[in-house]
């Protein structure tokens, strides 16, 4: 599992987790004479106001930049690797065995600087990626907040977790509006 997705499960569970709280926090204070429960909850589509907030296409294109440069330098080292694979496997017949031996432990050298610059590659992407999302996820998390307190909502919840949601109840756009201002 990517650190990536292990962030997002993480994320996921701390919201699972809080979401659970508040409910139960609410059905022990907002019974009513009757018994019955009031309270608002409302969802939202978080991807979709990720996507819908006005710096979401500049970030893209800083982490779509710095993935094709990460790329290119990969691409770079991949060429190098192979065109010393295809000089050695050319040569291989008229080279000594030291001279061969040589060659050899110099291409594993480089094979394992290839794989180790990849993983590192993929490593510092995701944490470019984090970089960049961060902020907006926070200003997201403040956009939900200052809707659910204007509109009296007691829970926002991701529509992804719910099972079923009344489509009236949905906030996205309200959260949208208020996270672009």
């Amino acid at each position: 599992m990517s650190k990536s997705s292990i962030h997002n499960l993480s994320r996921f569970c701390l919201f699972t987790l809080t979401t659970l709280f508040i409910s139960l926090s609410a059905l022990g204070q907002k019974k009513s004479a009757n018994n019955s429960i009031s309270c608002q909850i409302a969802t939202i589509q978080r991807d979709t106001v990720l996507v819908r907030l006005k710096e979401y296409p500049a970030q893209v294109k800083i982490l779509e930049a710095y993935q094709k440069q990460l790329q290119a330098a990969y691409e770079f080292k991949k060429l190098e690797f192979d065109t010393k694979l295809k000089d050695y496997q050319e040569q291989e017949a008229s080279l000594t065995d030291e001279q061969k031996q040589s060659n050899v432990l110099e291409l594993q050298n480089m094979d394992n600087e290839l794989k180790k610059f990849s993983q590192e590659a993929n490593d510092n992407l995701v944490k470019k990626q984090q970089e960049l999302l961060l902020p907006m996820y926070d200003k997201i998390n403040k956009a939900i907040i200052q809707v659910a307190s204007e509109h009296g909502f007691l829970q926002v919840i991701d529509s992804k977790t719910c099972y079923y949601f009344d489509p009236k109840c949905d906030a996205t756009q309200l959260v949208i509006d208020e996270a672009n201002k």
